[in-house]
């Protein structure tokens, strides 16, 4: 996203904004477990191997113990 603002000076300046519109995953929480589960079926990240996208599977708020 390109936003773009001006001020009434005559100042005009700009940012680009990443954002998600629509992800193929989502992390359920529950009893100190929470994993993630994607549209194919996965779990624990969606983008394997980089694993930045999900939770993984993690207890009480840990690291992931998905390797």
């Amino acid at each position: 996203m390109h936003l773009t603002s001006t001020l009434d000076d005559g100042y005009s300046d700009f940012q680009w904004i990443s954002t998600v519109g629509n992800p193929t995953y989502a992390t359920t929480l529950g009893n100190k477990v929470a994993v993630t589960v994607t549209s194919a079926g996965n779990l624990g990240f969606a983008d394997y191997p980089t694993n930045a996208k999900g939770k993984g599977f993690r207890y009480d708020g840990g690291n992931s113990m998905l390797f």
